[in-house]
């Protein structure tokens, strides 16, 4: 089968970009034919249909497009994206297209051009952009229905987007273009990686016997049996990901202050609350390691008593849950979302109210005391990721939506 997967960044951003790799690796290990369409970014792994690629666009920096109309025109629906898609798709049809995060830069035009050149299209969805204009259905430090059930101009009466009017009215716009032409019902079907984003997506209008539940997958490199540890755990808890509010860092970093004295709190990721954790760092209460390449990190899975996902926001499947889980690292997260599906508490890890200090705190001394809990409750995450979160079994799930599709 020829794949063609779009997304809008082609080097390891983020999430997304792990999970559309690791989907185009799996796929070309089982015979199947794929290419790639994102915008040009000097980062971007090398492919055979770069020449394709429209200029790349960023929404951040002293020149902000958002502050620039034709830009920002652009990037509620872009002219040069769709263009450029036309000439790859005349030269290299695929049988489908697997669409990532296209939104802002390559926009929903590529949507409008597969569906005029009849290629049947899925969606892997990340987030909450089909139905929430800044993605996540979060804000003034809570989760948020406001643009879900009701009109998206909510977005700029609270300025979600970078804190900016300018910005959230072209988030705003995008939104109300995208309902009024209902563009989201060109895609043929929606893969959706927890059943409480499939919740909220179809409360926000999108057709629901067009979603497929499945959960992200693991690389099969990267499993441990939890018997192959060498090395005890230590009074260790980790963090990894992006430095910001939603992500809970504030309560993260309020915790640590409560447990210094006994657990060793590791923070791995890059953000806009950087400044924050290098100051904790500098008081002792945590241990800042910045940007690290996934060696390390499961080297640190490997030997901490917990992974740490304190999120305010309502996660999706978040990969870092499910790699921890691979190495048998045992859990601590806050119980919003898909993170309450990922986590039985007390079995396979641990769960506490979002946004509590005292309970995270009591949470990581618990398990940072007692190495035995610790162990037992990795093995039993170890367990659920292999029964659930498998290549294979994310294969022939993919597949057949895939031939569903077409």
């Amino acid at each position: 089968m020829r794949v063609l997967q779009v997304n809008k960044f082609l080097y390891g951003r983020a999430g997304a970009e792990t999970v559309m790799f690791r989907t185009a690796d799996l796929l070309r290990s089982n015979g199947h034919n794929v290419s790639f369409f994102a915008m040009q970014d000097p980062r971007n792994v090398p492919c055979a249909e770069s020449g394709y690629f429209p200029r790349g666009r960023y929404y951040s920096g002293p020149h902000s497009v958002f502050s620039q109309a034709r830009s920002a025109a652009a990037s509620i629906y872009s002219l040069e994206a769709r263009r450029s898609l036309r000439r790859l798709l005349e030269n290299r049809r695929p049988d489908i297209a697997h669409l990532h995060n296209v939104y802002h830069q390559l926009t929903l035009s590529v949507v409008d051009e597969l569906a005029a050149q009849d290629i049947p299209t899925v969606m892997t969805v990340h987030d909450f952009k089909p139905v929430c204009p800044s993605y996540l259905a979060y804000t003034e430090h809570a989760p948020c229905r406001r643009c879900v059930t009701g009109h998206p101009g909510h977005v700029i009466a609270h300025r979600c987007i970078k804190n900016s009017r300018a910005a959230s009215t072209v988030a705003a716009v995008e939104a109300l273009l995208t309902r009024t032409r209902r563009m989201y019902h060109l895609i043929d079907a929606f893969i959706v990686p927890s059943k409480h984003c499939v919740e909220v997506l179809v409360e926000g209008g999108l057709p629901a016997n067009r979603m497929h539940m499945i959960p992200n997958f693991v690389a099969d490199e990267q499993f441990r049996e939890p018997g192959e540890r060498t090395e005890a755990r230590a009074p260790m808890a980790l963090f990894v990901g992006r430095l910001e509010e939603a992500k809970g860092i504030d309560v993260l970093l309020a915790a640590a202050r409560l447990v210094a004295d006994e657990i060793d709190v590791v923070v791995v990721g890059e953000g806009p609350l950087q400044r924050d954790v290098q100051d904790a760092d500098r008081a002792g209460s945590v241990r800042y390691l910045g940007r690290r390449e996934w060696s390390e990190i499961a080297g640190l899975m490997d030997r901490a008593s917990a992974l740490v996902v304190p999120s305010l926001w309502e996660e999706n499947c978040p990969m870092v849950v499910l790699e921890a889980g691979a190495r048998g690292c045992p859990v601590i997260a806050s119980d919003r979302g898909g993170l309450k599906e990922l986590i039985s508490h007390g079995h396979d890890g641990l769960l506490f109210p979002a946004g509590h200090t005292g309970a995270l705190a009591a949470a990581l001394l618990k398990l940072g005391r007692d190495v035995a809990l610790s162990d037992q409750l990795g093995r039993a995450g170890h367990l659920r990721i292999v029964a659930r979160n498998t290549s294979r079994g994310y294969l022939e799930a993919l597949m057949d939506v895939y031939e569903r599709s077409i």
